[in-house]
């Protein structure tokens, strides 16, 4: 009883209100502080609300510290600063109005644009700093703090960008191919000059249920990041009766759904959806809107209308969305409804789903809607509307608080403050942006060149004439060069039984016991068979398999090889005269058993050099049998994820004993290949040999992944060398379902190289594009600047157009040094007649 009623509340625990300060302390963007740091914050914080530390000396040491580096301020004549009298008016203490200055202004927004801090927690601290030791003398100035940082706010963002200069006179009203994205007029890739979007849905920028307030109103309404707002009103009352809520079967995303009332409780917009570049994540202007219950399709119709407004006159345009399957769907009907003058952009449209949330998605939306499989999309992976949101939520506690029009202004603050600092650094972004991809352009050219040049060429010539595009079919089904045929794909069980099937046919096919009469390359080709048998024994003793017989027959033929073992290695004794009872664990001695320097003294070398040609052999046959493992490996392994997989406890349970079996069976193949390529590498082989290489863990793992990473979502995942290493073709092999799997290889590799083709293409285009936009906007301000000014007003308004002048012809410089030279587009001497055509 007296746990249940006198139990102490976790909220009162000193170590519980610790953590609760540490959460405060360690941030998203401050996880890289070191455990001292920490926890020096958090003792500190603590001893100065103990009241612990000496303010005086506190204040000391943060002057001393800001003052590092700086020169000292000019004194007076007498050699003395300015009198104290001015120093405590210029501080506002016994001036009845408030005085602020810009550089207090400034560094507020700064300080809420970097450490998501409020208003009302900066003016906690300049209290702090200023009255430390009159804090609960001094007035209460933050109701209007609040009105004048929200004022300069404004004017601020009114002079970045140009509109009280009047620059939106001078702009352009539409983006369009030729008139705004210069350089690409002539150019053979049209799809540099697609315009590509990305939508998303936020639901962590929530607004409060609260009394209205009477002073509420838009300092910028429609002008900013958000569409108007009276117009959204009228438009979301006229479409919310008629609205048509589908119910996805596709994924698992709320976005498109009204979310049950109590999900979003005591809020009035429960979030927001913007749409964004999908190359570098740049907010667009009036493409944000809010939320009320849910992501419905009729707010994030609203959304992008506003930017396809200013878009009408480019050509292309690729929208990712997570939901594109499910919302594309019913676009032209919506938009005929509601934006006639905008509905025959739907023709022009292409829809894609991210490639992080595309595996959510069934296995038709996956190549239907996939960057990866889709022409001139580049390495655009649609996800950087992600990477905006965890900037933007920071500021989330502080906008739920405020009034509609002030939480609008304040996140389009935080928008414009993340669109500059991505203009600041995207001449830097390009360039580092360039190099990689132009690696990896080059990179992947030259895996795809291996590769083919390792495969048939008639069916090279077979597979090259299929349509790469897919497209959906009747019943459900769809088309695409880049998935097997399920009616090709052997289940688990069947895939168990081949393995079981080939190693019993190893077991049965067996020769007969060599003669005396054979000659060298034939008793060197005995040994080399014998080694092969003893292994596939071993393995069938493993698999619990009746080896009776075979035992016997390799116990004969281990015999007559003995017999004439003297006659071609005389001066080499044998570690056993008889075979045994184990005749799978004999030791079998060959040439490659010696050092070369021991081969020459026992008159080895003709021999060694006949085994040499055997192992070759015998090595391209070991990678084309891992070849076989890992795809019969990895085609269980989807199969057991896909929808073919019986359900059940029985059913899983066998299916993973299933593929255990079946990875066995790719360590024993891989095993096998490293235990011949130690073998070259004793009788001479060159490390640099092209054929053959060491296999390491990696590559039969990389060789897994290809199937699924390569196809739909990483992009840098190379061809292992087992696939293209020039060994000849696989012409003999009768699995219908391997060379299913060889094409589904070949062409996910020539679409991984086409992407990164395109995206050198791209990043090239957005480097002239943004000197362009650099050089257009210096010249646009050095044209602002008044000749005659009158005032002190029109001299501050010349000298900010030259600083705004100065800062992009600076970009636009560092746009030309962006540019990265590249002596030859393609990896040197290595498949060029392939690579013609691409």
């Amino acid at each position: 009883m007296a746990i249940d009623y006198l139990s102490i509340p976790t909220t009162s625990v000193d170590v519980e209100r610790a953590f609760s300060y540490g959460r405060q302390t360690v941030l998203v963007y401050r996880h890289s502080l070191s455990s001292e740091s920490v926890r020096a914050s958090i003792v500190f914080g603590d001893h100065c609300k103990e009241g612990l530390v000496n303010d005086d000396e506190l204040i000391a040491l943060l002057s001393e510290k800001a003052m590092r580096g700086k020169k000292p301020e000019s004194e007076d004549e007498d050699g003395e600063g300015g009198s104290g009298e001015d120093s405590e008016d210029a501080a506002g203490m016994e001036v009845e109005d408030d005085e602020y200055t810009i550089e207090m202004l400034d560094f507020g927004i700064a300080f809420n644009l970097e450490c998501a801090a409020s208003a009302f927690n900066y003016y906690n601290t300049l209290m702090r700093y200023t009255y430390e030791d009159l804090q609960g003398e001094a007035s209460n100035r933050y109701d209007n703090f609040r009105v004048v940082s929200r004022l300069w706010r404004e004017l601020r963002a009114a002079m970045i960008s140009g509109a009280a200069f009047g620059i939106q006179q001078k702009l352009p009203t539409h983006f369009s191919d030729n008139a705004n994205r210069p350089g690409t007029e002539d150019c053979a890739q049209r799809y540099i000059n697609d315009l590509e979007l990305s939508i998303d849905g936020n639901f962590r920028l929530q607004l409060k249920k609260k009394k209205g307030e009477p002073t509420d109103f838009h300092l910028r309404d429609g002008l900013g990041y958000f569409r108007a707002s009276e117009k959204y009103k009228e438009y979301i009352d006229s479409v919310l009766t008629t609205v048509d809520i589908q119910t996805s079967t596709c994924h698992g995303f709320k976005a498109g759904d009204i979310l049950r009332e109590g999900k979003f409780k005591d809020v009035i917009v429960s979030g927001l959806v913007s749409v964004v570049c999908a190359r570098h994540g740049f907010f667009w202007p009036q493409g944000s809107v809010d939320l009320q219950k849910g992501e419905r399709y009729a707010n994030t119709d609203f959304a992008l209308a506003g930017v396809l407004a200013k878009c009408t006159k480019i050509p292309g345009i690729r929208i990712s969305y997570d939901i594109a399957c499910q919302y594309s769907r019913n676009f032209e009907k919506r938009y005929a409804a509601n934006f006639s003058d905008l509905a025959f952009l739907h023709d022009r449209i292409r829809w894609v789903v991210p490639k992080l949330h595309v595996f959510a998605h069934t296995e038709i939306c996956q190549h239907i809607h996939s960057l990866n499989f889709m022409d001139g999309s580049g390495r655009t992976h649609g996800e950087v509307t992600e990477q905006n949101w965890s900037r933007l939520n920071k500021a989330s506690t502080s906008t739920r608080e405020m009034s509609s029009a002030h939480r609008h202004e304040s996140l389009e603050d935080n928008m414009g403050g993340m669109n500059r600092g991505k203009m600041h650094a995207m001449p830097k972004t390009l360039k580092k942006s360039l190099k990689l991809a132009i690696r990896e352009r080059d990179s992947h050219k030259a895996a795809f060149a291996k590769l083919t040049s390792a495969t048939d060429p008639d069916l090279i010539t077979k597979w090259d004439a299929m349509k790469r595009e897919p497209y959906r079919l009747p019943k459900g089904k769809f088309y695409s060069v880049y998935w097997m045929d399920n009616s090709l794909i052997p289940t688990i069980d069947q895939a168990a039984d081949q393995m079981t099937a080939e190693l019993a046919s190893a077991l049965e096919e067996r020769k007969p016991a060599c003669g005396a009469d054979r000659n060298e390359a034939t008793f060197i080709q005995e040994g080399v068979d014998l080694q092969t048998l003893q292994s596939i024994d071993r393995d069938s003793i493993e698999a619990h398999m009746q080896a009776a017989a075979a035992r016997a027959h390799l116990s004969e033929r281990l015999t007559a090889w003995i017999k004439i073992f003297s006659d071609h290695m005389p001066q080499v004794s044998l570690k056993q005269a008889t075979v045994g009872e184990a005749p799978e664990d004999y030791d079998i001695i060959l040439p490659s058993a010696f050092p070369a320097e021991q081969r020459d003294t026992l008159g080895l070398t003709q021999l060694a050099g006949h085994e040499l040609k055997m192992r070759l052999s015998q090595a391209r046959d070991a990678l084309l049998d891992l070849r076989v493992s890992i795809q019969r490996f990895s085609i269980a392994v989807d199969e057991k994820r896909g929808a073919r997989s019986e359900k059940g406890q029985k059913a899983t349970t066998r299916a993973e004993n299933q593929i255990r079996r079946l990875q066995q069976d790719v360590q024993r193949a891989a095993k096998h290949y490293r235990s011949i390529y130690k073998l070259l590498l004793s009788l001479g082989l060159s490390p640099s040999d092209p054929r053959f290489q060491p296999l390491e863990n990696a590559d039969t793992s990389g060789s897994r992944r290809i199937w699924r990473e390569l196809a739909l979502r990483q992009g840098r995942i190379k061809v292992p060398w087992i696939w293209t290493a020039p060994v000849g073709f696989d012409t003999t092999s009768s699995l219908e379902w391997h060379r299913e799997a060889n094409r589904v290889q070949w062409h996910r590799a020539e679409a991984n190289m086409l992407r990164w083709t395109e995206e050198v293409v791209k990043l090239k285009a957005e480097i002239n594009r943004a000197r362009t936009y650099y050089e257009f906007y210096a010249d646009l301000w050095g044209n602002m600047t008044q000749s005659t000014p009158e005032s002190r007003l029109d001299h501050g308004g010349n000298a900010f157009c030259r600083k705004q002048q100065s800062m992009y012809q600076r970009l636009a410089r560092a746009c030309n040094e962006a540019e990265v030279s590249e002596e030859k587009e393609g990896p040197e001497g290595v498949g060029d007649s392939i690579l013609a055509k691409y």
